[in-house]
């Protein structure tokens, strides 16, 4: 991980046209994960970084495919990456060194 934000991130369909570009659309966290049907995109993000240790506090976001809302994941706090299932709101994600897994039930603000 790296406190460097200069990268693109996209959206992209399978034809590699960008759908949408997470930094104009304001998405700030470190997105992993993206949805089966390609509407909602997850990730994470902390602050006080302290250097090659990663940040001191994290927790998990999630946006839909627009960029349009942005909301923080209800118990994801001390997350980090976090990876959706193919199938049904099932959420896993690194937390210290356990892995949590958990339903994702998202409502828009």
């Amino acid at each position: 991980m790296s406190a460097d934000t200069s990268g693109t991130r996209r959206l992209v369909d399978e034809r590699g046209r960008t759908l949408l570009d997470l930094r104009e659309a304001r998405v700030r966290f470190e997105s992993t994960a993206i949805s089966s049907d390609g509407g909602l995109i997850v990730g994470y993000t902390g602050d006080g970084w302290i250097g090659e240790s990663g940040w001191a506090r994290t927790w998990l976001e999630a946006t839909d495919a627009t960029g349009t809302w942005t909301v923080k994941v209800e118990g994801g706090e001390g997350g980090e990456a976090p990876q959706l299932s193919r199938e049904g709101c099932f959420v896993a994600f690194r937390s210290g060194r356990a892995t949590r897994i958990g339903r994702l039930e998202v409502e828009l603000p």
